[in-house]
């Protein structure tokens, strides 16, 4: 067999396998891929594709009952508004507080990926009174109902702690309390009921 005939052989012999192989490859090459889920409110990124949704776990989305425009009431009478989002794709929780005292306030919650834990950070206006950042951490040791983070500590003995729960209706509340003896006793400062903003 001369050499032309043997690479002419080979050459179908290729040809033969490619269809069985080539094809199938070059369709799941051309075929669209799926990605993840986006992040509940995820922008596009520069290609234009929704990103994955890395904050989506159970720990992060602990919160999401809150999510929404909501009146506050405390002792029957509204004392504020307050808007909580998601933000940075979904990754992070702001809570915007508009108290009719002229009392502003901001919380980001956030976890924290270094000591696998979940914080909030709170700023106020300083109105009615004085007052320093604020920074809570999940209570690992709460054990219900809805959420607990309490303040790393101020001083020896100044405590501040945030608790959340979801309520029948659409609705929330939001308890904090403080404490001047480490955490023995407990003096609520706000428990106020979170019903949608209409």
């Amino acid at each position: 067999m001369s050499s032309l005939s043997r690479s002419l052989g080979r050459a179908a012999a290729l040809v033969a396998l490619c269809g069985a192989l080539c094809v199938p490859v070059a369709s799941a090459i051309a075929a669209p891929t799926r990605r993840p889920a986006a992040a509940p409110g995820a922008a596009p990124n520069a290609a234009g594709l929704l990103a994955a949704a890395p904050c989506a776990t159970p720990l992060r989305r602990s919160l999401d009952f809150w999510v929404g425009d909501w009146a506050i009431y405390e002792g029957g009478r509204r004392v504020a508004t307050q808007r909580v989002h998601r933000a940075v794709d979904g990754c992070a929780l702001t809570a915007e507080w508009s108290g009719s005292e002229g009392d502003r306030g901001l919380g980001v919650f956030y976890f924290d990926d270094g000591d696998r834990s979940a914080r909030q950070l709170w700023l106020a206006n300083q109105v009615p009174a004085p007052s320093a950042p604020m920074m809570r951490r999940l209570s690992p040791t709460y054990r219900g109902p809805g959420v607990r983070y309490e303040s790393e500590p101020v001083s020896a003995a100044r405590r501040d702690r945030l608790t959340l729960t979801p309520l029948t209706g659409g609705r929330a509340r939001q308890v904090v309390e403080a404490s001047a003896d480490g955490g023995r006793t407990w003096r609520v400062v706000l428990d106020a009921e979170h019903r949608p903003l209409r």
